[in-house]
């Protein structure tokens, strides 16, 4: 971290040619009992005259420079730690010398400052309060370090730098992710599960309680092939936001209990509401049950059975980075959508992207803010 201030040689062997000048054209400015002797410092060499018996410190007087030590400053408010941290160098001819030294006609003394110096800084963890994502989520997002600040210490001082909460940020690498809702289902999400493990794609399954009832052994399918589970509450109800509170909370938090008790299976990190219709009671319901509300922002309306070029096109022509892809497992007739399953695969992976489980965005980096130069 520090800077040396050295004299170039050229500037050094240009000195010998001054010196010579000094000693013969010049020699009437160098009084009886003096000798010339120079001092290369910041730069510039200059020659002075001194007594024959002299020290570098005698010189150092003469030339009127006192020697400035390096501090060691303290990486917050820049106060000194340390006053002589790097000492100044002094040497002859390269070789380092004393200020009692004694001088010899001719010498050139270098004289080499330090700059200051900051202390390092170490980084460490501290709890703050949580840094919260969006209520409703309808793309994928980095959580975040939530409910973590990191704080910049002075590695000897302690003093505090700066600190930074990590918080949550959108997605825009060219990652998306497949959710499918409704299910599950003995034929269609059978037909989906088939297509992802040749496909090498993992999913998301939003399951309804009533389905989980028919068919838990499909829903513990889903959870051993690597695929993940939301919470599509026990009913499907799409006016679900406008019932009572005690509605809402049988709805969202007794699907968790059914996943639980039926299929063997814990909570899911998401709730996917119905038809996605939100109120402030879903939220809370949702929120209250540890889980993350998420919606999509991909929707080809496959519920409508357009045909399966419209839902690949439709896909598709939707996808973005971050993107959550909605189609349906589940609820009706969904031929027309496990047959456009593989196109929609093979499609988006020749544009680029990758499918992942929005349970799998790692937290997002977020580096500190930039620290000022020192004042000094």
């Amino acid at each position: 971290m520090s800077a040396r201030t050295t004299v170039p040689r050229v500037l050094l062997a240009s000195a010998f040619v001054l010196l010579a000048t000094v000693g013969m054209a010049g020699a009437e400015r160098i009084r009886p009992g003096r000798m010339p002797v120079q001092l290369a410092y910041a730069g510039q060499v200059r020659v002075y005259a001194v007594p024959k018996i002299a020290s570098v410190a005698t010189l150092l007087a003469t030339a009127r420079v006192v020697p400035r030590p390096g501090r060691l400053l303290t990486a917050g408010s820049y106060s000194v730690l340390l006053a002589e941290a790097s000492p100044p160098s002094l040497s002859i001819l390269g070789r380092p010398v004393g200020i009692d030294r004694l001088l010899r006609r001719n010498d050139i003394v270098e004289l080499v400052e330090h700059a200051d110096q900051v202390e390092d800084t170490v980084d460490h963890p501290e709890e703050v309060a949580p840094a919260p994502l969006p209520e409703v989520e309808e793309s994928l997002w980095h959580v975040g370090r939530t409910g973590t600040a990191m704080v910049r210490n002075g590695s000897i001082s302690g003093e505090e730098v700066t600190r930074w909460v990590i918080r949550p940020a959108p997605v825009t690498d060219k990652v998306i992710a497949l959710t499918l809702d409704d299910g599950p289902d003995l034929i269609y999400t059978i037909a989906a599960l088939t297509t992802f493990r040749e496909k090498g794609v993992k999913a998301m399954f939003c399951v309804v309680g009533y389905n989980i009832r028919r068919h838990p052994e499909i829903v513990r399918q889903i959870a051993a092939e690597g695929h993940s589970l939301c919470n599509h509450t026990q009913n499907h109800d799409p006016r679900l936001p406008m019932r009572p509170q005690p509605v809402i909370d049988a709805e969202i938090l007794g699907n968790n209990d059914v996943l639980r008790d039926v299929a063997g299976q814990p909570k899911p990190m998401f709730y996917r509401p119905p038809a996605g219709k939100i109120g402030p009671g879903i939220i809370d319901a949702a929120h209250r049950a540890g889980q993350r509300v998420l919606k999509w922002n991909d929707d080809p309306q496959d519920y409508r059975k357009p045909g399966v070029d419209p839902i690949v096109a439709s896909i598709v022509a939707q996808a973005r980075p971050g993107g959550v892809i909605l189609v349906h497992d589940g609820g009706g007739d969904r031929g027309q959508t496990v047959a456009a399953l593989p196109i929609v695969i093979d499609q988006l992976r020749a544009q680029g992207f990758t499918f992942v489980l929005p349970e799998q965005i790692a937290p997002v980096p977020e580096a500190p803010p930039p620290l000022p130069a020192p004042a000094i």
